[in-house]
């Protein structure tokens, strides 16, 4: 293209409205006129023929071809728009659970997808407030549906996340979502390097009426896997006790249970920075195994000792007694899901 063109939105205000070239063939020529529609070019209409022979009328031809695609291409957009709108019309009332049963019915043809299969959701946002707009991120996620082997519906949900419902071939088949989730996040990775995607994937659906159920599947696993850090599509069936544990945690006498055990490893580890928090976090996740919890903190096996037993001395909870053990694991799951920790 001329190097004028090449600026979308430079296109749609250059003037004139066609250019001509001599391409690299012998006595070929091309005129091409840029197809605006908005504030940019959205194609480019070219007429290619012996470079001697391209006259005015071809001129013209290329010039009023162009203005005629960018009105159909507009009809077509305001068409699109129109359904996209009734869609996310639908889909939020039906996910808020505001639409009666006949209601639901009524306008369920207008997804302009099968409903009848199983589906999952996929939800994501991005974490950084600089990020690319979520119209930018559907556009990524439509291009990538393309080339995937399940429909989907895409739709930006009030303004904060998006959500991807996608059809499943059956109930167990939520890796083919999971894959979709994988290659949503490896993509806006590399095209937005400096920005953070989350992504929350629900369980199945097996009729419509459970997509307000899986839908907030997703939106929690979302949530929970920001809070936890984790850097992957966060499934909600691997979540295990932050399934419970996330509907628990505003509760006053939980925050409180979850002050009063480990708060104090907490203030130790701030007023001395130290790391016993770290410490029983490993200690629990390596089941107890003194070698391996060790191992992994790159500690002696006596430091580790002295560690375990300031932690029970600050908490007042032996870890040889099961259900002691089991209420400091439970208050540090409920620690790690705070924001301001």
């Amino acid at each position: 293209l001329p190097a004028v063109l090449r600026n979308r939105k430079a296109a749609a205000r250059a003037r004139p409205t066609y250019w001509q070239q001599i391409l690299p063939i012998e006595n070929v020529g091309r005129l091409v006129s840029p197809i605006v529609s908005g504030d940019r070019a959205r194609g480019y209409l070219s007429l290619i023929g012996p470079a001697d022979e391209l006259d005015l009328l071809d001129s013209l031809a290329v010039e009023h071809g162009a203005a005629a695609c960018a009105l159909e291409m507009a009809k077509a957009k305001a068409v699109s728009e129109a359904k996209k709108a009734l869609r996310g019309n639908f889909l939020e009332g039906l996910l808020a659970g505001t639409l009666p049963t006949k209601e639901i019915e009524r306008l369920e043809g207008r997804l302009d997808h099968n409903t009848k299969t199983p589906h999952a959701v996929i939800t994501a946002a991005w974490v950084s407030g600089d990020a690319p707009s979520l119209r930018r991120l559907e556009t990524s996620i439509t291009w990538l549906l393309r080339n995937h082997n399940r429909p989907a519906l895409v739709h930006i949900y009030g303004e904060t996340h998006i959500c991807i419902f996608q059809a499943l071939k059956n109930e167990e088949d939520l890796e083919s979502a999971l894959e979709l989730g994988r290659r949503l996040k490896e993509n806006t990775t590399k095209e937005f390097p400096d920005s953070s995607l989350i992504a929350g994937l629900s369980g199945p659906a097996m009729t419509l009426s459970d997509w307000p159920k899986i839908y907030n599947e997703a939106l929690q696993a979302m949530q929970l896997g920001e809070r936890l850090q984790l850097g992957e599509v966060v499934e909600f069936g691997s979540l295990g006790v932050y399934q419970l544990l996330g509907q628990l945690e505003d509760i006053p006498t939980v925050r409180e249970f979850t002050e009063h055990v480990i708060g104090p490893l907490v203030k130790y580890d701030l007023q001395h920075r130290s790391s016993l928090v770290q410490t029983i976090d490993f200690y629990f996740a390596h089941h107890g195994n003194i070698s391996q919890t060790a191992e992994a903190l790159f500690i002696h096996r006596n430091t580790l000792l002295y560690r375990l037993e300031r932690i029970q001395e600050l908490t007042n909870h032996d870890l040889n007694q099961s259900n002691m053990r089991l209420a400091l694991h439970l208050a540090l799951k409920l620690w790690q899901l705070r924001p301001d920790k």
